[in-house]
This record gives structure tokens, sequence and C-alpha cells, in this order.
């Protein structure tokens, strides 16, 4: 694995947020799948920033994002 793992994965999550957001606001799936994956953005800094990796096994699955989230009722 590259030393640089963890920057990787925050660098990739971030670029995803930017490229993905939707904008119709009729397209409420795509607004669970933006939301969970800023979710997991904040969960990778959170953990980048107190110990230097991203360890992605404590990352929850989008089906389980979606079903304990207030964000899969409203965009």
């Amino acid at each position: 694995m590259s030393a640089y793992l963890g920057e990787f994965l925050l660098v990739k999550a971030l670029f995803f947020l930017v490229l993905m957001k939707p904008t119709d606001p009729a397209r409420t799936d795509k607004f669970v799948k933006w939301h969970y994956r800023r979710r997991l953005f904040e969960m990778g800094l959170d953990q980048y920033q107190h110990g230097g990796t991203v360890g992605t096994s404590a990352f929850p699955t989008l089906a389980e994002f979606a079903a304990g989230s207030a964000a899969a009722d409203h965009p």
C-alpha cells in the first residue's frame, strides 16, 4: 500500500462530491447518494486528522446510510 493512501482517498472523495452534486430536486436518489458521499468524506477527514490514516472498514454502506439518514427523506 502507498504511504499516501489516506490523502488519495480524501482527494478522491472531494472530487466526487464536487463532480456529482445533483441539481434536479426531483431526483432524491441522487441527493441521498451525494449526502452519503459527503458523510464518507467527513468520516475520512476526521479519521485522517486524528490518526493520519483512513480506515474504510468503519464506513457504512449506502443502504445502511439511507436507512438511518434524514437525507433520505428530503433533498
